[in-house]
């Protein structure tokens, strides 16, 4: 692994860190009008990993994320055990 894939790694999980929170919220949340606050908030922090990181393995595991909550505000639809399932994912993966 080179210098450059190191510190994209690195960056990715850090901003993963930052989303964890709104996963979590999300999961407890889930279906109650409040959520898009937590939900808006996630999906701009993804956006921004994927700007920083592009190309990095860990950020397009969270551009599937992105994309599926995103497409048609899918969000809506997820229940808490969903997002349970991806904050367990990715807190995980740190």
């Amino acid at each position: 692994m080179n210098n450059e894939q190191k510190v994209l790694e690195e960056s990715a999980v850090q901003i993963t860190e930052s989303f964890l929170s709104d996963l979590e919220e999300l999961s407890r949340h889930a279906g109650k009008p409040h959520s898009a606050i937590f939900a808006d908030s996630l999906l701009r922090i993804i956006r921004s990993m994927i700007d920083t990181c592009k190309g990095d393995p860990y950020t397009e595991v969270a551009l599937a994320l992105h994309d599926a909550l995103a497409n048609q505000h899918r969000w809506i639809d997820y229940k808490n055990e969903q997002y349970k399932g991806a904050y367990n994912l990715f807190s995980y993966a740190r």
